[in-house]
C-alpha cells in the first residue's frame, strides 16, 4: 500500500499558512526518499520562533526495526524556513528550548511571506535523509563516542548532502558544506590539503558508511 504525501504528513504549531505553504513539498519529499517505507506517520510541528539552530526530532514508539514501519515527530522553527543555513539534522535528543515561556524569543518572527521554497526543500530533503539513516539503523547514535559526536554529525552531514546531489535532489551546497566543515575541524582558520581531500571524500560517496566517517574523523585533528 502506497501512502501519499499528503496522507503520511501532518503539519502543527504555527500558523496554518505555513502549513499549507509546506503541503506541495510533502509529495515529492515522500517519492524521491521513499519514506513510505520507514515511516508510518510523520509529524512536523513549526514553532513560531526566528531561531534556525532549535531543530530536533524523535521516534515516539522508539528506533526503527527492520520491516517495521515507525512513527516520528519532527520539530523546527520558522526562521528554519526563509533563510539559507549551514546547519543540518541532529541525532540528539530533545533540549529544553521550546519551553512556551513568552518572550522568550527576541526580534520580529518571521512571516508566511518570507517563506523560501528552495530553502524549505534543501531544509527537509537534508534532514529526513538524516533521520531516514537513523531509522534504517545505517546510523547508530550509541556507537558514537560521545567526545567525537559533533564531528561525527558535522562529517556526516556532508555524507547526506553528497547523495542527494549525486541523485539530483535538493539538498545544501557543497559550498554550504564546506563552510561548515572548515568551522569544525580548521585549526586557526586554515585547513590542510589532506582535510580537503577528506571533504571531498564523504561529499563524493568515497567514504559512505558510519564506519567510514568514525575512522577518519579520527584523523582529522591530527591532520
Amino acid at each position: 500500500m502506497t501512502t501519499s504525501g499528503s496522507e503520511l504528513f501532518r503539519c502543527e504549531g504555527a500558523d496554518p499558512a505555513w502549513g499549507r505553504l509546506l503541503e506541495p513539498l510533502w509529495k515529492d519529499l515522500v517519492a524521491d526518499l521513499h519514506l513510505d517505507r520507514d515511516f508510518s506517520r510523520v509529524l512536523v510541528c513549526v514553532d513560531d520562533a526566528p531561531d534556525e539552530e532549535t531543530t530536533w526530532f524523535r521516534f515516539p514508539a522508539g528506533g526503527g526495526a527492520e520491516g517495521r514501519l515507525v512513527p516520528v515527530e519532527f520539530h523546527c522553527s520558522t526562521g528554519s524556513l526563509v533563510r539559507r543555513r549551514q546547519r543540518g539534522a541532529t541525532f540528539h535528543q530533545p533540549a529544553q528550548v521550546w519551553d512556551g515561556r513568552e518572550g522568550q524569543w527576541q526580534g520580529e518572527l518571521p512571516a508566511a511571506d518570507d517563506f523560501s521554497r528552495d530553502h524549505s526543500r534543501a531544509f527537509f530533503y537534508h534532514n529526513f535523509l538524516f533521520i531516514r539513516d537513523l531509522a534504517r539503523g545505517e546510523v547508530n547514535p550509541g556507537a558514537v563516542p560521545t567526545a567525537q559526536a559533533a564531528s561525527f554529525e558535522t562529517a556526516w552531514e556532508v555524507v547526506v548532502d553528497g547523495r542527494l546531489h549525486r541523485a539530483g535532489l535538493p539538498g545544501y551546497s557543497l559550498e554550504d558544506r564546506r563552510g561548515r566543515f572548515s568551522k569544525m575541524f580548521s585549526s586557526a582558520g586554515v585547513l590542510m590539503p589532506n582535510h580537503w581531500q577528506i571533504f571531498q571524500s564523504l561529499w563524493d560517496g568515497g567514504l559512505a558508511t558510519q564506519r567510514d566517517v568514525l575512522g577518519v574523523i579520527r584523523q582529522l585533528p591530527r591532520l
